[in-house]
């Protein structure tokens, strides 16, 4: 891959969170951040780095940890929430940023919204947009809860389901 395979848009490496990470880079001005989903790389970013650049912003798109040619560190306690959001506020850091506006596609959302709720108040991230399937954290049911128990419905969530790809 050359160093600019899409116009206007270079890939760089920097350190961070102890990890090797590539990203892409486009623009000037303020930072956005773009965090792909499974099983991509930045270069599913490629349209809106572009777009979002010329609209004034400075925009990065890494490739998230695992991925591309980001260091994927053995080990799969080495990719919880905990180290994704904090390759992404490392990250802001190492470019010597404090505060972003982040967006997230597919697994890229919760890293985002995890990043909102957990990073304030060094490096801010200013904003979210993020958009994925339903996506709940962790936490107990009550006690005296049980989920509905119909038909055509996953019996661990309230979500309906499909049998196959024509139903409505």
């Amino acid at each position: 891959m050359t160093d600019q395979p899409v116009a206007g848009v270079a890939l760089r490496t920097i350190d961070a969170n102890n990890i090797r990470m590539r990203y892409a880079e486009a623009g000037s001005g303020p930072l956005v951040l773009f965090c792909h989903g499974w099983p991509e790389s930045w270069y599913s970013w490629r349209h809106q780095l572009q777009a979002v650049s010329a609209a004034g912003f400075r925009c990065i798109a890494p490739d998230m940890r695992g991925y591309g040619s980001t260091d994927a560190p053995e080990g799969s306690d080495q990719y919880t929430l905990f180290h994704l959001v904090g390759d992404m506020a490392e990250l802001v850091r190492a470019l010597g940023e404090t505060r972003a506006v982040i967006v997230g596609h597919d697994w890229g959302a919760p890293v985002a919204w995890h990043a909102a709720l957990w990073r304030p108040p060094r490096p801010k991230f200013a904003a979210v947009c993020a958009r994925s399937g339903l996506y709940a954290t962790a936490s107990p049911r009550r006690a005296d809860y049980s989920p509905p128990r119909r038909s055509g419905v996953d019996q661990g969530s309230d979500l309906p389901t499909r049998s196959s790809p024509t139903d409505p």
